[in-house]
């Protein structure tokens, strides 16, 4: 008789402190969404939802535990040869370690999706979690007719030549998948967000469970106490909207440097960036910021 692996919830997480970005341009968002349903495809593994952030990504999933593994490894490896090809840059994706935690419970389960949902506001994303395009976030609670609005077609409409060019995958996809103009696979058919939307019962309840702060919590699930590590792109939000608050003004160039140096403590200490990252931000010595902070 056949012995199946119990099936579960998961948290995958990719570790975004040995790396300065994954995604740089939307195109490399585009393709990484696909690689969540690629992957999705390949293992059987059901997406109950996932956010893309510039560097590192969360998911959660349903399945054996073995076949989170598998996902986690096809999407890394996916990874490594898309930017090897389009950046010429493989080494770093080395260091792209992940981590895969069990929810054990419905309690945590909506925890961890509203965490992930919410993510690209604690990256600096000054919008509700509903208008970041790379996440499943970007569907719920949404009048239908307002999603996927752009010119799109089914995949078996599309020719060999351009399944290639628009998805840039040998893999062979569902044909009724929908795919919008940029080559984009829509989220909807392959998240389960029907479920997600059951499980938080109401927009209500979802909006709630957004404004509850359990970083904390999931964090140390993640293993990365409380220090959540944000990408170049992410933190120059952040620099950003800080310029605009403190200093009323409108770009790093009207600072001076005292000021730089004020906002340099800031982002070491409640935003957990690296000297090299500060300095590369703020435009600054990277010894005399090591000398200050």
């Amino acid at each position: 008789m056949e012995v199946r692996e119990k099936k579960g919830y998961y948290h995958l997480c990719t570790d975004g402190t040995r790396i300065s970005s994954i995604f740089k341009e939307d195109s490399d968002f585009i393709a990484g969404a696909n690689r969540v349903a690629i992957c999705k495809h390949i293992t059987g593994v059901s997406v109950v939802s996932f956010t893309l952030m510039d560097n590192h990504i969360h998911c959660v999933l349903h399945g054996s535990l073995e076949q989170c593994r598998w996902f986690v490894l096809k999407y890394v490896q996916l990874t490594s040869m898309y930017n090897q090809y389009e950046y010429s840059v493989s080494k770093s994706l080395r260091q792209l370690k992940s981590r895969i935690i069990p929810i054990l419970d419905e309690s945590v389960l909506r925890k961890t999706i509203s965490y992930i949902h919410r993510n690209p506001i604690k990256g600096g994303f000054r919008f509700l979690p509903s208008e970041y395009m790379w996440s499943s976030s970007y569907l719920m609670y949404k009048c239908r007719s307002t999603v996927g609005n752009q010119v799109s077609r089914t995949i078996k409409s599309l020719t060999f030549r351009e399944r290639r060019s628009l998805l840039r995958t040998h893999f062979s996809l569902p044909g009724d998948w929908i795919v919008d103009q940029c080559g984009l696979i829509d989220y909807r058919c392959y998240v389960e967000y029907p479920f997600v939307e059951r499980l938080f019962r109401s927009p209500a309840g979802y909006i709630y469970f957004l404004s509850q702060k359990n970083e904390g919590e999931i964090d140390k699930a993640l293993g990365q106490s409380q220090n959540v590590f944000l990408g170049d792109k992410e933190l120059r939000c952040v620099v950003s909207r800080l310029i605009r608050e403190k200093y009323n003004v409108d770009g790093i160039i009207y600072l001076n440097v005292p000021q730089r140096l004020e906002l340099a403590r800031i982002l070491k200490y409640e935003y957990f960036s690296t000297p090299k990252q500060i300095a590369r931000l703020l435009n600054i010595n990277v010894d005399m910021l090591k000398d200050f902070i």
